[in-house]
């Protein structure tokens, strides 16, 4: 008898996580990096950086 109206593949999945399964061998093959921004400090800090002209000593 199922206590649960989840579909019974759902289920199983949990099952298999509950067991210690990893529901994702490998974020990198599902997921693709297509950009990203810089926020707050990290980019106050970089634009100064670049301003001064001192981001060619981090970059080497």
């Amino acid at each position: 008898m199922w206590l649960s109206k989840l579909p019974s593949e759902t289920v199983d999945d949990l099952k298999i996580l509950l067991k210690g399964g990893k529901a994702v061998e490998d974020l990198e093959e599902i997921f693709k990096i297509i950009g990203s921004r810089l926020h707050g400090y990290l980019a106050t800090t970089l634009s100064r950086l670049i301003k001064l002209g001192l981001h060619t000593l981090i970059d080497s």
